[in-house]
């Protein structure tokens, strides 16, 4: 048996131990946020505002650095629902996210590839861990988010901006 195939790709002999499961484009699977923490490791979720049976996760915001309330984010990651307290949203609106126990500043994540801003980190773990994190961005209207678990990236939202929310 040769070593490359004839493109110039390593040859591996077939496994018949291994065999990588293959999934279909249109099956997805819904992952619920069940634990969310803020950098000082008060939990985000909130019994009061239910999405389909589940607790939201609850942020103190700012928006573009004047009018302050609070934000309630759907726990099913890639559901784009949520619940605004004491504060009205229009898509291009940045917000600053803070813990609404603490007042903790949620920390930046990375730079979102879509609308060039900041994607922030929502801590699925109370260590604070970039491995264990969701980053959602911080601009309305912008779907952009990633969740990661233990270093790998289980789940990216690409669907860019969503100009009907």
């Amino acid at each position: 048996m040769t070593r490359f195939t004839k493109q110039g790709k390593i040859h591996f002999p077939k496994n018949k131990f291994f065999r990588p499961q293959r999934r279909s484009a249109n099956i997805k699977e819904t992952v619920i946020i069940e634990k969310c923490y803020c950098p000082n490791g008060h939990s985000l979720l909130d019994e009061n505002s239910k999405f389909s049976d589940h607790p939201g996760i609850k942020v103190k915001v700012i928006r573009n650095g004047g009018d302050e309330g609070f934000l309630v984010l759907s726990p099913k990651f890639g559901d784009y629902s949520k619940m605004s307290i004491d504060i009205t949203f229009k898509n291009g609106d940045l917000l600053e996210m803070f813990c609404p126990e603490c007042n903790a500043k949620i920390p930046i994540y990375s730079s979102c590839y879509i609308c060039h801003n900041h994607m922030l980190t929502l801590f699925t773990t109370k260590d604070n861990s970039y491995q264990h994190c969701v980053g959602v961005c911080q601009k309305v209207g912008c779907h952009n988010s990633k969740m990661v678990e233990n270093e790998r990236m289980i789940s990216v939202i690409r669907s860019g901006i969503n100009r009907n929310n």
